[in-house]
């Protein structure tokens, strides 16, 4: 083999090492009905007789490798001790979610927070007292350094909670589904999330009780994957 020929095999190879990941992507803006939406209920306060329920779209599996996910969470009406979780995550390993949680406590003090498995444990300290209003939702995950970084903006692109490389615990994180997170009284079965043609969004409910439940819109998703 001669100098010429060696010098373009290298050439070559280091194109190949150094070219951006290929990347590809799934975006849902829900002009038509998503094919099927899958339903987990748990108790989660037996004496409360309250019940998380969890409404997953299947989406293809991240594959351990980085990830983008955006969506836009609409609140229509909100009330205290209701609200939702929005994230991305594995219908296999429940402690592999990642979700962003928009609730209104005692006094209808609203709380924004980011979390990570079925129970939403905190990732970073919650935001209180923000405006209940239209959020652009982007959870990043980053496979080399195994964490994950989280922005959420109005629609005037005011950035409300923002966070770089949060170390995850587990391993490998994989997602399958969109997950959408919501509270229902047990027995009731008032909460759900449904396609709304006319409005072309998922529409939601979590319901605490007669009093106290919030109805949401879900829109425009987006996953990029790399590849």
């Amino acid at each position: 083999m001669n100098k010429k020929m060696i010098l373009v095999g290298l050439i070559a190879f280091s194109a190949a090492l150094y070219a951006p990941a290929a990347e590809r992507t799934v975006e849902m803006d829900f002009s038509i009905a998503p094919e099927k939406i899958n339903v987990k209920r748990s108790v989660t306060n037996a004496k409360r007789k309250n019940e998380r329920v969890e409404y997953m779209l299947t989406i293809p599996e991240t594959a351990g490798k980085d990830f983008t996910f955006q969506c836009k969470l609409i609140p229509i009406r909100f009330k205290a001790y209701a609200g939702v979780a929005v994230g991305i995550g594995s219908d296999k390993i429940a402690a592999r979610q990642l979700k962003v949680q928009l609730r209104l406590g005692d006094k209808n003090r609203s709380q924004l927070s980011f979390g990570s498995g079925v129970r939403h444990a905190a990732l970073l300290k919650p935001i209180a007292g923000i405006k209940v209003e239209t959020l652009n939702i982007t959870i990043k995950y980053h496979a080399d350094s195994n964490s994950t970084s989280v922005a959420v903006a109005n629609t005037q692109g005011k950035t409300i909670m923002a966070k770089e490389n949060i170390p995850l615990k587990s391993n490998g994180f994989s997602a399958n589904n969109i997950i959408v997170s919501v509270t229902d009284q047990v027995g009731a079965g008032e909460s759900y999330l449904s396609y709304d043609a006319a409005k072309q969004y998922l529409s939601g409910k979590s319901y605490t009780n007669a009093k106290f439940f919030s109805t949401f819109a879900v829109d425009d998703v987006k996953i990029v994957y790399t590849e």
